[in-house]
């Protein structure tokens, strides 16, 4: 049941991606019949980025297959429009099958619940039986609606916006049975709470995303009508195993399963101070919270060092097709060449240069703040 939030809130701002997610389960009252308005709140998407799905290799567009448990036809295709009007609509993410699930695999497999909605977060979900729960039976249209689009929010890795730190008081809405492994949302992909967020139990039980629900999505996995990233952004570097690039609190470079502070990186241009959108050959510089840059050390080393040369500049290179001159936007594969003619490339959590093996040194851009 709905309680009022203590005063010990998250360590989180929010769309909020949430890390070491397990299971969010929305429990969504089904005698408001899909309205609920508890308080005002006043701007957006909460998100764990351990959560978040990766994209491997070549692809640029997040492919999820999607089943039904139970073979019953009901409402499935008022679903299926409803999900893909939301954030495939706006995002690069397609989701596929929607039939029965029957001995297949799926990436989310859907069950029946009576009036309330749950989903297990991000990346976990995959193939679990159960692993989201909508009232596909439940007589009122609108709640089923918004409690579909609420729910695949959460297999797409986002939490609950009203969970962030910075939520306003007059916010007093949580589910304690609702946030069952949701663990922290340590990503938040707008400055402040989303009054009208999907994701948002304090706003009135939407059935469509918000402009800030747009907004965070796209950050998370690129724009559906691409979004650019620029000189001066600040970005993480997701590599192909999911983890980001990271500093250490001694400059040393390393990669981690979270997208914080020390996985951020300013975007500069060494040669011309350049404000235009990146493409492929740039040459860039990336700058950390400390104000070191990321440089190519000798004998295949990378670390971070204050002062910005040669060593600091990087080559951006389309492992697709290295010719290549095109403009690159949030979710792009992208390779990094450094001066000794090396790419940057991580395995196993350790991060150095070597040359190209077309698969450790992948990198994507995901951000763009």
């Amino acid at each position: 049941m709905p309680q009022k939030r203590s005063n010990a809130r998250r360590a989180a701002r929010g769309l909020s991606v949430i890390s070491f997610a397990l299971i969010g389960a929305c429990m969504a009252d089904a005698s408001d019949e899909g309205t609920r308005k508890v308080g005002q709140v006043s701007e957006a998407l909460a998100a764990n980025s351990a959560a978040a799905w990766v994209l491997f290799g070549n692809e640029n567009v997040l492919g999820l297959t999607v089943c039904f448990e139970n073979p019953d036809t009901t409402n499935r295709a008022f679903i299926r429009t409803t999900v893909d009007n939301a954030w495939p609509a706006v995002a690069n993410i397609q989701f596929y099958g929607w039939g029965d699930c029957g001995t297949g695999t799926a990436a989310i497999r859907i069950g029946d619940s009576t009036d309330r909605g749950r989903a297990i977060v991000g990346q976990p979900i995959a193939n679990v039986r159960d692993g989201m729960l909508l009232p596909r039976l439940y007589p009122n249209l609108n709640h089923l609606a918004y409690t579909a689009v609420h729910e695949f929010g959460h297999a797409l890795g986002f939490g609950h916006e009203q969970d962030r730190a910075d939520i306003p008081d007059s916010c007093t809405m949580t589910l304690t049975d609702d946030a069952i492994g949701q663990g922290e949302v340590d990503l938040d992909l707008s400055n402040t709470p989303d009054p009208n967020s999907v994701m948002n139990y304090c706003a009135s039980n939407p059935p469509t995303l918000s402009a800030a629900d747009i907004d965070g999505v796209q950050r998370m996995y690129g724009s559906r009508g691409a979004k650019s990233i620029r000189f001066g952004d600040t970005i993480g570097l997701q590599a192909h195993d999911g983890r980001f690039l990271g500093v250490t609190t001694d400059g040393g470079v390393i990669t981690q399963g979270a997208l914080r502070s020390f996985e951020m990186f300013e975007v500069f241009d060494p040669t011309s101070g350049s404000t235009g959108a990146l493409t492929y050959g740039s040459v860039v510089a990336f700058r950390d919270h400390r104000d070191t840059f990321l440089s190519a050390t000798d004998q295949g080393g990378v670390a971070t060092v204050g002062r910005r040369q040669a060593f600091e500049n990087w080559t951006l290179v389309d492992p697709r097709n290295p010719s290549n001159t095109a403009q690159i936007d949030v979710n792009d594969p992208v390779a990094f060449r450094s001066v000794h003619n090396d790419f940057l490339s991580t395995e196993g959590g350790n991060v150095r240069q070597q040359p190209w093996q077309q698969a450790f040194e992948v990198w994507r851009f995901k951000g763009s703040f």
